[in-house]
């Protein structure tokens, strides 16, 4: 079996000279770039399709004797290292407007073109003689026109990402480490973590904080899987600073994520100012509050003063005028006890206060008979227009109390309030008692209560309406820019 290898292995012929020669020449002529094939004198022996396209020329120029090195456009450098059979890789700015001052050979091409150029000694078969050279030459004007672009484009981001004095900006690939990073943003590192940050480096391990390490970690890795993200926080070891940042991913154009940058924003200053005005906010209704606390104290003492007084007077009639004006300055005590325990300082919850000073008034009513009911959906008035309404249905429901019902006659109070489709706040007191007659004319009524209930439906620029239908009915009807209606 052996033997039979060995003479299969016999049988195997050497290439033939010819197809060496035949493989040879296909490659040569269908190259993609130029090859030339020089002596060792340097005369120019052979020449592909693609050398006569970037030189515009034709078969001629193998007749004209052209040197190697009697080409300007090459430099003194590639020549001595070409004349001492070293191989060499350069890329030249080729001058035709110089091949033709100097009649080197006729070309149809004008201007310049880059060209790259390798190239290699062909020795002989002991390799110790160089007997020419062959030249590999490549058109590559294209791409240096894009490099230059590209570099322009660089060179244009980096003076827009530079001239941002105020933004931090950096990125990062997937590995942590840094990829840009502006002015700013290295000025910050050093200042809040003392460290010397440089293009290549793990921008985690320039954050000595490990709580802080740790957060902005997740952030990141939560950017890696798509996520645009923005972050408020405080930020370094040496020098304590707030910033807005915001992370957003980096796709190449296959859309595939490589990384991740941030735009940060220095916010400490307007932190500060921020709780400063927060902290003078608080202050300042906590100093409300007081207000409305020590108000309503003092209404509740003239209330005390005025119940006092009324004891010692014997004319019922003069005592009734000190026990209404003792349930105004309730009804305005309430508002500013309710202010007291609310959240907001500038706007009443009428609702809750309604339903507190209709049951108050209905207390101290002597009548047990009549009920009340309350119709409206949740409202908040501003203060100064809630205490008008709170005078004027304190007056209303006194007077229906006083004289719609006589004698212990039974009935119902309903007071409304709502908003109608126009914006208008409409407040209603209506019962069904008695009435008023007819003929009456409210405007010759010599009542205080009556009058008090006009003068403040002018001082809310709202229109007064008297219905006499089963009972008697008042509408006032006004525009309040600080109402909500929920």
């Amino acid at each position: 079996m052996k033997k039979k290898l060995l003479r299969a292995h016999h049988k195997v012929k050497a290439p033939s000279p010819l197809v060496d020669l035949a493989l040879f020449e296909s490659i040569y002529k269908s190259a993609p770039i130029g090859i030339e094939i020089y002596n060792r004198e340097g005369f120019l022996l052979k020449a592909n399709d693609t050398v006569r396209r970037i030189f515009g020329v034709d078969d001629s120029v193998l007749n004209v004797n052209f040197n190697f090195f009697d080409d300007p456009n090459i430099s003194n450098e590639t020549k001595i290292l070409l004349r001492e059979g070293i191989e060499t890789h350069c890329e030249i700015l080729y001058d035709f407007e110089l091949v033709k001052r100097l009649n080197l050979y006729p070309t149809t091409r004008s201007g310049k073109l880059h060209l790259e150029i390798t190239v290699q000694p062909i020795h002989t078969i002991d390799e110790n003689n160089a007997v020419g050279f062959v030249v590999h030459l490549e058109d590559i004007s294209e791409r240096m026109i894009a490099e230059d672009k590209a570099e322009v484009t660089h060179s244009l981001l980096q003076s827009c990402l530079e001239s941002s004095k105020n933004v931090n900006i950096m990125a990062i690939d997937k590995s942590y480490h840094y990829v840009f990073f502006n002015s700013v943003h290295r000025a910050s590192m050093h200042a809040t973590n003392g460290r010397e940050i440089k293009v290549g480096m793990n921008f985690l391990e320039s954050i000595i904080n490990e709580e802080q390490r740790s957060k902005v970690k997740n952030l990141f890795d939560r950017t890696f899987t798509g996520e645009c993200l923005e972050s408020l926080d405080e930020y370094g070891t040496n020098e304590r600073v707030v910033l807005k940042i915001m992370f957003n991913p980096i796709y190449n154009h296959k859309q595939e994520i490589v990384g991740a940058t941030t735009f940060a924003y220095d916010v400490t200053e307007s932190k500060k100012a921020t709780d400063l005005i927060d902290r003078t906010l608080k202050e300042k209704e906590v100093l409300l509050k007081e207000i409305h606390h020590r108000v309503k104290n003092n209404l509740q003492i003239i209330q005390s003063l005025l119940n006092l007084q009324s004891q010692t007077i014997s004319d019922a009639k003069i005592r009734n005028l000190f026990y209404e004006s003792r349930d105004r300055i309730a009804a305005i005590a309430l508002i500013h006890e309710q202010l007291y325990c609310a959240e907001d300082l500038a706007l009443i919850d009428v609702t809750q206060y309604l339903q507190r000073l209709l049951e108050r008034l209905m207390g101290n009513s002597a009548n047990e008979n009549v009920t009340f009911t309350l119709k409206m959906k949740k409202l908040t008035l501003a203060v100064n227009i809630a205490i008008p309404c709170a005078l004027i249905l304190n007056e209303l429901v006194t007077n229906c109390l006083k004289y719609a019902f006589p004698h212990g006659r039974k009935g119902l109070i309903t007071i409304e309030l709502t908003k109608n489709e126009d914006g208008l706040v409409v407040l209603s007191a209506a019962d069904n008692g008695i009435g008023l007659p007819s003929e009456l004319d409210l405007s010759c009524i010599k009542s205080f209560g009556l009058e008090l209930v006009q003068l403040l439906a002018k001082q809310l620029h709202g229109t007064l309406e008297i219905i006499r239908s089963q009972g008697t009915k008042f509408c006032i009807t006004f525009l309040d820019k600080g109402t909500r209606n929920e």
